[in-house]
């Protein structure tokens, strides 16, 4: 049984996305050329290693300067050159568009010109021009374009113009198929008038435009700039623009391509069965050539004269049919090859590699040059929120070409559900273009780096690699379950709105993930925290407990300062709350009323939707059940040990600072442990029941139990000032917490907790879905339970409030005064704070010797029996771990008062 064709206009098409990549490829390879020229040809350019190194120099200044002033002191001193090759990139930019739209502008006159097209008027061919006019209508056209004609025995027409002006130009053998073969003129113009429905006729243009501009305004400068400079670096720039030349000239051709296979659709679906566009295309030979058919400017349809028996005067290439690479040099496909791509469509709406490489190819290379533009507009900024705000310019591209082609590829599946997925190519060519795409950019063209920094080695460089490319997987698989999710729910907007909400939510994501891998990857080493530190930071350096601590990887990932920052960062926590809340907010809108969205009606003309786009059950209910259950569990082990705690250590001990650190570390890896418990569960659960959203609905349960036992930990500590069998410090029967206690274990479950649960889900659902395929179980079904995700959704809501409150509010009132008086320890460190040259001292200390004292200083305030002392030490630790300078001078203040003269 024949199956319904399906309308691939019902869903994006893939020149926009193509067009779109092509864009961003002459940009970004654009700037790198720009910046190429810059150190070339500007003065400034020449000297700015010079510079660079100068402001090394004096930028430490004083000894004992901070990095804060370090920095400050850099950045003013490199500014100017910064700012120089800013004004020469954006310079550059506004030339190539300068240069690209009056190519756009002139290009059909210049074409007009150059052919020899003169008008096609009424009074010279009445049946040609009725004609005409019938199948204008028949395209829907609002204004029909000017008619053209050649004087040429070859068989082809063209669709070109500018805005505002379209043009149709007829060879003279087509004209004369009129009357010799009406279906197959019919068929050809019906093609070329596809052209002006589709939109794609300033798309080809700009396409064509933008590469000349292109050529003229970097890749010629560049060439000759180099010509003369035969060393290394140069040699560097060469096959980094070779390559970055390739990319581009392939990404032309694709949207050339592209272009031409949906005017065939369109065409085909005006004929209405009659197979003419078919007829031509089995029938005679298309002739490939550089203006898209013939070499003199109009598409031929045939290699043969219309007047003659004679062959074309040009064959087809030899380079151009037999080699796997023949398709990515071609503007216009094989003749077979589009009666297959117009027979069965598969391939119209299958994502492909090479479209997710070159955005993430574009992304990378224009990354290092935003971020640095941004420095120096906003050099205040945090380097992580330069890092997240460069990426996102940039990433609506790179998420707008994925996501457009996942939910093409998933509405078509949704159809044709015995299709093989894709996506493994998408996520492969996205993770590919990134790594690809810093060796790549201008910086590392000029260092001679891999990185663009050459402070990265080989294995970090190979590691972080392997990390982008999986994560990119990631990233598309999580697009795809978007779609999957909301594709039955739609209604009545169509998929290309639609897209748009999940493209910026994918945006975000991908910024997120972006931001914090780069800038990860400019830490020096991540396990440079050193082991004395990882002793006295507990404040049980030299005792028996010194041991409890746990795995040193463990400490790291929970007390490292980089993985404190990231845990306190609202936006961290908000995007991996978004990654199950995202997809399954689907679950919150009511399908359509009459059971078919617009979209599918249009794409394949049901009425009803097919049974593999009936909406998913989903077990949210089961999420939310475990979730709650293994926080109720969490609460009970906590208590517990609370209990044992109290009963096994005198308290003495229990009331040392580091006790109480020690005791929040383990209670935040408890809370980590049963959010990955959690999470497994569920995926293995959904996955044995066949099922669909094992990953997300994983991370659903992991949410609640961290947040849930967030809460439950500062609860604790209120009960044990109740209950004096579960205190580990003395402690009012109140509830006194500050918000500092409750936002750090809660941005640590939210951003460590998720990222665990989601290695524990992936794990646990590959490994049930591997077991399940061996022993084939039955698949159970279970009711979707939208209402169920009301409760997470409000917690989420709730923490998220909390870890976006601003830090003022953290900041703790003056403690009462007190009068007892200083035990020898108390006085010990009072005597160490006055040496600090941040006390009353004299500031003669060494850097060195100022780090000891303070370390010191802080020993021995642990070690004080005087609550005041020994509570304002702990907040200062804390200020220092949060980077908070405002509260760190706050509580260096009140122990400075503490401390007699």
């Amino acid at each position: 049984m024949n199956e319904r064709p399906l309308d691939p206009f019902a869903v994006p098409s893939q020149t926009a996305l193509r067009f779109v990549l092509l864009m961003g490829s002459i940009v970004s390879t654009s700037v790198f050329a720009v910046n190429i020229l810059y150190f070339s040809l500007s003065p400034q350019g020449a000297s700015e290693e010079r510079a660079y190194s100068r402001c090394w120099e004096v930028a430490p200044g004083a000894e004992g300067s901070d990095m804060g002033a370090v920095a400050s002191r850099f950045l003013a001193c490199v500014a100017p050159y910064e700012q120089a090759k800013a004004v020469w990139v954006a310079g550059g930019l506004a030339l190539l568009f300068l240069v690209a739209g009056l190519i756009y502008w002139y290009l059909p006159a210049w074409r007009i010109r150059r052919l020899g097209l003169r008008p096609l008027r009424a009074e010279d061919a009445p049946d040609h021009v009725r004609e005409l006019d019938g199948l204008v209508a028949v395209a829907g056209l609002a204004r029909p374009p000017t008619y053209l004609w050649r004087l040429t025995g070859t068989v082809g027409g063209v669709a070109f113009g500018r805005y505002g002006r379209r043009y149709l130009g007829l060879n003279a053998g087509l004209v004369t198929k009129l009357t010799a073969d009406r279906t197959a003129f019919r068929a050809i113009v019906l093609h070329e008038l596809a052209h002006l429905r589709n939109a794609d006729v300033d798309r080809t243009y700009l396409t064509v435009a933008f590469w000349r501009a292109f050529v003229i305004v970097a890749l010629v400068p560049v060439t000759v700039s180099l010509a003369d400079k035969p060393d290394g670096t140069s040699l560097g720039v060469v096959w980094r623009l070779l390559f970055l030349l390739v990319v581009v000239y392939f990404t032309r051709n694709a949207v050339l391509r592209s272009r031409e296979t949906y005017a065939d659709v369109r065409a085909a679906m005006w004929e209405g069965g009659a197979g003419g566009l078919e007829a031509v295309l089995s029938g005679r030979q298309h002739e490939d050539s550089p203006s898209g058919g013939s070499r003199h400017g109009l598409p031929s349809w045939r290699g043969q004269s219309s007047q003659s028996g004679q062959s074309s005067r040009r064959g087809p290439l030899p380079w151009r049919g037999p080699l796997p690479w023949g398709g990515l040099v071609r503007r216009h496909f094989e003749p077979q090859v589009r009666l297959r791509l117009l027979r069965d469509p598969q391939a119209v709406f299958a994502p492909g590699f090479w479209e997710s490489f070159g955005a993430g190819l574009a992304t990378t290379i224009v990354y290092g040059n935003l971020a640095t533009l941004l420095w120096l507009a906003a050099p205040r900024l945090d380097a992580l929120v330069n890092r997240w705000l460069s990426a996102l310019l940039f990433a609506p591209l790179a998420m707008g070409v994925v996501a457009v082609a996942v939910w093409r590829w998933s509405a078509y599946r949704a159809v044709r559900g015995r299709a093989r997925s894709r996506l493994a190519y998408v996520g492969l060519g996205l993770g590919l273009g990134l790594v690809l795409g810093q060796p790549l950019s201008a910086s590392s063209a000029i260092t001679g780096s891999w990185s663009g920094t050459g402070d990265i080695t080989p294995l970090l460089w190979l590691v972080s690699a392997a990390v982008t490319v999986a994560c990119a997987c990631l990233i598309v698989r999580w697009i795809a379950t978007t779609a999957a999710a909301w594709l039955p729910v739609i209604g009545r907007a169509p998929i290309g709105a639609a897209v748009v909400p999940i493209v910026m939510a994918a945006g975000c994501l991908f910024a997120c993930w972006f931001g914090v891998q780069s800038l990860t990857l400019e830490v020096p080493d991540l396990s440079e925290l050193p082991v004395s530190d990882y002793l006295q930071a507990s404040g049980l350096n030299g005792t028996a407990t010194v041991n409890r601590a746990g795995p040193w990887w463990l400490w790291l990932a929970l007390n490292h300062p980089l993985s404190q920052y990231f845990s306190r960062q609202g936006v961290i926590a908000a995007v991996l709350v978004g990654v199950w809340a995202v997809p399954l907010g689907a679950w919150l809108v009511r399908p359509p009323a009459h059971g078919c969205p617009n979209w599918l009606t249009r794409l394949t003309s049901l009425t009803r939707p097919p049974l593999v786009l009936a909406r998913p059950a989903a077990a949210i209910r089961l999420a939310v059940l475990t979730g709650v259950g293994a926080a109720v569990a969490y609460a009970a082990a906590l208590l517990a040990i609370r209990f044992l705690a109290h009963q096994a250590y005198a308290p003495a001990q229990r009331g040392m600072p580091g006790f109480a650190l020690l005791f929040n570390h383990w209670q935040v890896s408890l809370a980590i442990l049963l959010q990955a418990v959690a999470a497994a569960f569920v995926a293995c659960v959904v996955t044995v029941r066949r099922q669909r959203f094992a990953v997300v609905l994983g991370m659903v349960a992991a949410f609640l139990t961290g947040a849930v036992g967030a809460l439950v930990m500062p609860s604790a500590g209120v009960l044990g000032g109740c209950l004096d069998a579960f205190s580990l410090r003395p402690g009012p029967c109140a509830w006194d917490v500050s918000l500092s206690a409750v936002r750090l274990p809660l941005g640590q479950v939210t951003v460590v907790g998720s990222l665990t649960a989601l290695a524990a889900a992936l794990v646990s659902a590959w490994l049930t879905g591997v077991a399940s395929v061996v022993s084939r179980r039955p698949s159970p079904t279970a009711p979707a339970a939208g209402i169920s995700l009301i409760v997470p959704m409000a917690i989420a809501v709730a923490a998220l409030t909390v870890l976006w409150i601003p830090e003022a509010v953290r900041i703790p009132p003056e403690p009462p005064p007190t009068t007892l008086r200083l035990d020898p320890a108390a006085l010990e460190a009072c005597d160490l704070l006055h040496r600090l040259p941040t006390g009353r001292g004299t500031g003669a200390l060494s850097h060195e010797e100022s780090r000891a004292t303070f370390l010191a200083f802080l020993d021995a305030a642990d070690r004080s029996t005087h609550p005041v002392m020994t509570d304002e030490a702990l907040a200062l630790r804390q200020a220092i771990a949060d980077g908070d300078s405002q509260a760190y001078a706050l509580h260096l203040r009140r122990l400075t008062t503490l401390c007699p003269p």
